[in-house]
């Protein structure tokens, strides 16, 4: 059997004096130089544990390799030159201008028609003297215009006119107003006073007709009444301006009770009976100013 003793040659496996180095049944001890046989049948005390020796140092790490340069960038190609642009096509020929059409002839003047009224016996419309059906002049000096002597001036007559916007006169037959007044329900129209519906006169005025119209025929009789002082009930002291009774679906009269309303008075629509069950009743009251 082959063995061997322990190395000395490093310190961390030198054996300390006394220790022993055991091979069966044989062992050895050091003395500092050497391993020592002890007699057999001896067995040597058992050495201390020798110090464990210090760690090494751990060796430096070594410099980090330095970056090599980066390599320059290659330069830029040259940009090829730009090819020429193509020649501009020729402009197309003009076409030839068409021939002017010969000018028409010139038509004949035709004669001068002879002097004389125009519309109906009129000299001058807006002049000296002439006749529009009957008229002088519309804007002047004297004339007529069916009976007119001046329209906006001193006196004169239109249809029984002297003045439309001058000093004095009358309109007669026209009427300066008119009351209106309208009635509808669901059935038939329950009479007695309507004063929901009131008409104020602006001026004084005298009545001078009543026209009624009503959807069903039978008898209805409608009358104008010329409302008291009391607004809160129209009906207290009241004036019949005047009635009419229908038997058909239209009426009218000038037949009247009272005609004369003060400026700033009213009238309302009162209806009196209503045999023809009619829905729907309209009454008009014409007055002229005074």
């Amino acid at each position: 059997m082959s063995f061997k003793f322990p190395t000395s040659g490093t310190t961390a496996s030198t054996p300390t004096v006394g220790s022993t180095f055991g091979v069966g049944t044989k062992v050895w001890e050091w003395d500092g130089t050497v391993f020592n046989l002890l007699p057999r049948g001896l067995t040597g005390a058992t050495g201390s544990t020798g110090d464990t020796g210090s760690a090494g140092s751990t060796g430096s790490t070594g410099d980090t390799g330095s970056t090599g340069s980066t390599g320059s960038t290659g330069d830029t190609g040259a940009t090829g030159a730009t090819g020429s642009t193509g020649d501009t096509g020729a402009v197309g020929a003009t076409g030839a201008t068409g021939a002017v059409g010969a000018t028409g002839a010139t038509g004949a003047v035709g004669a001068t028609g002879a002097t004389g009224p125009v519309d109906e016996f009129v000299a001058s419309f807006n002049g000296a003297t002439g006749a529009v059906e009957g008229v002088n002049t519309f804007n002047g000096a004297t004339g007529n215009i069916e009976g007119v002597n001046t329209f906006n001036g001193a006196t004169g007559n239109i249809e029984g006119v002297n003045s439309f916007n001058g000093l004095t006169g009358a309109v007669l037959g026209v009427a300066n107003g008119v009351a209106t007044f309208t009635i509808s329900a669901s059935s038939a129209i329950a009479t007695g006073q309507k004063t929901d519906s009131l008409h104020r006169f602006p001026y004084d005025g005298t009545l001078t007709n009543i026209d009624v119209k009503v959807n069903g025929s039978g008898g209805f009789t409608a009358g104008a009444i010329i409302a008291g002082p009391d607004f809160g009930n129209p009906a207290t002291s009241s004036v019949t301006g005047g009635t009419l009774g229908i038997e058909g679906t239209t009426g009218s009269s000038t037949i009247l009770n009272n005609t004369s309303v003060t400026a700033g008075g009213f009238m309302f629509f009162d209806v009196i009976t209503n045999a023809s069950g009619s829905t729907q009743a309209q009454m008009f009251v014409s007055y002229d100013r005074r």
